[in-house]
């Protein structure tokens, strides 16, 4: 690990432990950190804490996404009706199966646990 200028080590560590969290979307967020302080012999506790200290600062952004209600083939090969939202911010896109008002929010929330600069935005439908 390299200390960058005006960093401690304690800062590093948990640049690298949120980095892999946010990298690693389908991990268990606990696993992560505990590898990591096992790695780097930092206090789990501590590292825990600060990582939440983080994510309460972030500021939560509404990002405006647009829905399009398209088919597209399933795994079996039967176009189906799906709804796909895009991100208005980075453009990234998710897809729920259906077109009703819970395949809109599911895509939305989709969104949010994928979003691949690790935000947490608020996630609404376009106008």
């Amino acid at each position: 690990m390299r200390i960058s200028k005006g960093k401690s080590g304690f800062d590093e560590v948990v640049d690298l432990a949120a980095e892999r969290i946010r990298k690693e979307p389908g991990r268990i967020a606990q696993d992560i950190i505990y590898e990591v302080s096992e790695e780097y012999g930092i206090e789990i506790g501590e590292l825990a804490q600060a990582l939440g200290k983080r994510k309460k600062g972030r500021k939560k952004v509404k990002v405006k996404c647009e829905i399009e209600y398209t088919q597209r083939e399933d795994e079996f090969g039967k176009e189906r009706d799906c709804v796909v939202a895009t991100c208005g911010k980075c453009g990234h896109e998710t897809m729920s199966w259906g077109q009703g008002e819970g395949s809109v929010k599911r895509c939305l929330a989709i969104m949010r646990e994928e979003c691949e600069e690790g935000e947490e935005n608020f996630y609404i439908q376009e106008d």
